[in-house]
């Protein structure tokens, strides 16, 4: 079972992907993060759609709830995990120096300034992955990173965790740090 935020916008990919590996998913008003499994609420999935995004949720005038959120996440134990859905070439945290946003003047350096503070003082892990990949490592994240093997959706009923390892986005969550 995983809990989906009821702020959640434009997640019909990941729901898709959800139905299509028989993972019961429900709305619920979340504290921290987007994704969660109830029964471990010790680990969530907090999802940016854009590198944008995730710059004006940590640098603009807009950023107080974003770091709310994180520093909630820490002074509750909770092990946050950003995914960032972003392709073209962005695949680790330090691959954003050779980004640049498109509506603002926040630079790739700047932004990666402020997910090392993040992950420096908040212990927040950083994920980027192309959009048709966010269903699967939202799974990941919430059971391959944490070792909950028996936990886990059944592989037989969802093709897209039967992929090859050598794809690109199969195997094993790479989280950056």
């Amino acid at each position: 079972m995983i809990w989906t935020d009821t702020r959640e916008q434009k997640n019909g990919h990941i729901l898709t992907f959800f139905d299509q590996c028989g993972v019961i998913h429900e709305e619920h008003k979340l504290d921290i993060g987007d994704y969660m499994d109830p029964d471990r609420p010790h680990i969530v999935i907090e999802r940016k759609q854009s590198l944008d995004e995730l710059a004006t949720n940590l640098l603009t005038k807009d950023k107080e709830r974003f770091w709310r959120e994180i520093r909630r996440a820490a002074k509750q134990g909770v092990k946050i995990i950003v995914l960032c859905e972003h392709g073209r070439g962005i695949w680790q945290a330090r691959d954003i120096v050779r980004w640049r946003s498109r509506f603002s003047k926040i630079t790739g350096p700047m932004l990666l300034r402020e997910i090392e503070r993040v992950q420096n003082g908040y212990g927040a892990r950083f994920v980027f992955c192309p959009k048709h990949e966010m269903g699967r490592r939202i799974l990941d994240g919430l059971y391959h990173d944490r070792g909950d093997k028996g936990r886990e959706p059944d592989a037989g009923r969802c093709a897209a965790l039967r992929a090859d390892p050598g794809q690109v986005g199969a195997g094993p969550l790479p989280i950056s740090r």
